[in-house]
């Protein structure tokens, strides 16, 4: 009897170890890859795999192509200052040569009207145009017609300072004045007035009025 309750025993016993052997072996199993997947995660994490993931599909990164981008130069505007300086300069010098040239015929007010003279001992018409218009380096004729003859003409309206005026005094083109501005003209008048200064709109030099000049 007691033989018996041995035996049984023993195959009682080993019948029972394999079955909590094989829950422990599972066990391990199952937590060697959650072990390992644990210290990836650890490692890696989702959050340091995003740069690499960004640079793969090439996606840009906005910060630092907005850094890396220069920025957009400004067109540069070509101003044309230098031909416009230069034309206001040449008015300018143009100007104070009228100036210069209207300052020495005045100067000349009141000095005596010489038949044939051309200098300030005394002047006849053309002879003061001629002298006036050689202070700026222009040689002209003397004489009222040849001077006529010369230069580009100029409308009544158009006057400018320096421009010379013609008339038919005593028959076509006989007189010659310079033009000083505000519908004045300067001119050696005849032997009694010498050199005097006019009005265009004066009724006499309005009917005689013949045409202008300009020598530039």
């Amino acid at each position: 009897m007691i033989h018996k309750l041995a035996i049984a025993a023993v195959l009682l016993c080993a019948s029972v170890v394999p079955v909590f052997a094989e829950p422990a072996t599972d066990t391990a199993a199952a937590d060697q890859p959650k072990t390992a997947s644990a210290e990836v995660n650890s490692t890696t994490g989702a959050d340091s795999e995003m740069p690499e993931l960004v640079v793969e599909l090439g996606i840009p990164d906005k910060s630092k192509e907005s850094a890396s981008k220069p920025a957009a130069a400004k067109p540069s505007v070509k101003k044309s200052s230098a031909a416009m300086s230069k034309s206001i300069d040449k008015e300018i010098a143009q100007s104070n040569r009228f100036s210069r040239l209207t300052r020495e015929a005045l100067s000349c007010r009141g000095l005596p009207y010489t038949w044939g003279g051309d200098s300030r001992m005394g002047f006849d018409c053309s002879g003061f145009t001629q002298y006036l218009y050689e202070k700026r380096g222009i040689k002209l004729p003397h004489s009222a017609k040849l001077q006529f003859k010369k230069g580009a003409p100029v409308a009544k309206g158009d006057l400018k300072e320096g421009d010379l005026v013609f008339f038919n005094t005593r028959g076509p083109i006989t007189h010659v004045g310079m033009y000083i501005g505000n519908g004045k003209f300067i001119h050696a008048a005849n032997p009694r007035r010498g050199v005097v200064i006019s009005s265009l709109d004066d009724a006499y030099y309005t009917r005689c009025y013949a045409g202008a000049r300009r020598y530039v």
